[in-house]
């Protein structure tokens, strides 16, 4: 039952944390329509939201105000983040967009959620997709991907030889990927194949950060049967859950971010190892008095997890929600049964029965959690986490009894330190 309460406890504490992150009001401009520029602080907020709306106070003691597509050419971050007012076909209609500017040339690239399209010459915005067709093949009908962005940027850079040959149907496969990294790469060398000057943003934010940390903490487990389960005595036992066992444990982990992406989501890799003890006792009348049969299960697991963390950034002091699946290794197992006999005369037996039992050497389980984060000393972050999660070994054995599942239910209070 106490089980249950950790796990309600992190429900609770989950409960503070709002559905989306509000963000963080950072360094930023606006650029008028007559391109006057004017400093002050943006909303940089989760989601979509940086592509609807800009809200925008001229210092931190100003009330911010709304600014949609269209009422400004341009808005930006300090980081290299910028967004123009521009129109886009959406479902036969054109709609205002704030529209990221990914490279301003003469060719510019600019990115709308997660569609990119590129700007010609005349300041129309062509969409770069891939497009499904219906291909009949000996009387089969396939439907087969077009890669139709590539015909639209050889128009569009049919002036520079080199990236005609880029973009040669040849090349179909070993062509740029409709993605950031590979558009930009082919601008770039479309413009300076051109020798004309152009603009990258966010250059100041690299494609990957690798963060390490140290992690500790401690963790509470409960080991449950919940299939069939004998005795020494032959007698069935069902449902048989341990008592918890609690313990510290270190570990170390590394934090994966994409900054060019995203700033709320990242990927965590954890490392962690878990010395576990559990106790259960069945008792049961017998002809000369009571018998207890006490399980003693020793074990001790390597858990490497790997997850997904939302961050909300809402200050030095940050919320973050995380989960994802883990995987563990039992190098060390040792399982002791003891046989008590209290009889009638109040004397007690006590005898250690052989017993023939394993656990699979290996687990795996999902798991779910919530910390808050605080920049300290300049380069490092204190991480405190709470997270809760299973895992199922799919292979145990007890006296030859073959095909034995097993859970473990895991709730762990976590504390780390991490190098920005």
């Amino acid at each position: 039952m106490r089980f249950r309460y950790y796990l309600a406890t992190l429900c609770f504490l989950c409960s503070f944390f709002p559905v989306r992150g509000q963000g963080l009001y950072e360094p930023a401009y606006i650029i008028t329509h007559s391109g006057d520029s004017l400093s002050g602080l943006a909303l940089y907020s989760g989601g979509n939201k940086l592509f609807k709306q800009c809200r925008f106070k001229e210092n931190a003691y100003l009330e911010a105000r709304l600014i949609l597509p269209g009422d400004v050419r341009a808005y930006g971050f300090a980081e290299g983040d910028r967004f123009e007012s521009k129109k886009i076909e959406k479902a036969g209609d054109s709609l205002m967009v704030f529209a990221e500017c990914l490279l301003k040339g003469k060719v510019s690239l600019y990115k709308y959620k997660g569609t990119f399209f590129a700007e010609s010459r005349e300041g129309k915005l062509v969409k770069l997709e891939k497009v499904e067709k219906e291909v009949k093949r000996h009387e089969i009908t396939y439907l087969q991907r077009d890669p139709q962005y590539l015909t639209q940027l050889w128009k569009l850079m049919e002036d520079c030889e080199l990236i005609v040959n880029e973009l040669s149907i040849q090349n179909v496969k070993m062509g740029p990927r409709l993605n950031e990294k590979g558009l930009l790469r082919l601008f770039m060398m479309y413009h300076e194949c051109m020798e004309r000057p152009y603009m990258v943003y966010k250059t100041n934010k690299p494609w990957l950060t690798i963060r390490p940390g140290l992690r500790g903490g401690l963790t509470l487990g409960r080991l449950y049967f919940p299939k069939f389960v004998r005795s020494i005595a032959n007698d069935p036992l069902t449902n048989t859950q341990f008592g918890s066992s609690v313990a510290l444990f270190p570990g170390v982990s590394m934090q994966f971010g994409y900054p060019r992406l995203t700033k709320f989501f990242s990927t965590e890799l954890e490392l962690r190892y878990l010395p576990m003890s559990f106790y259960s006792r069945y008792t049961r009348d017998v002809l000369k008095g009571i018998e207890n049969q006490d399980l003693f299960i020793d074990y001790s697991a390597i858990s490497l997890s790997f997850g997904l963390r939302y961050d909300f950034l809402k200050s030095r002091i940050s919320p973050y929600l995380s989960g994802g699946l883990s995987y563990a290794l039992l190098p060390y197992k040792q399982i002791n049964i003891w046989l008590i006999t209290e009889t009638l005369g109040n004397e007690v037996y006590m005898q250690r029965q052989p017993v023939y039992f394993d656990l699979r050497d290996e687990q795996w389980g999902v798991w779910a959690g919530g910390g808050i984060t605080r920049d300290v000393w300049g380069r490092f972050t204190v991480d405190w986490a709470v997270r809760a999660g299973v895992t199922t070994g799919f292979k145990g054995v007890i006296d030859n009894e073959l095909g034995l599942r097993y859970h473990t239910y895991l709730f762990s209070s976590v504390l780390g330190i991490y190098y920005k």
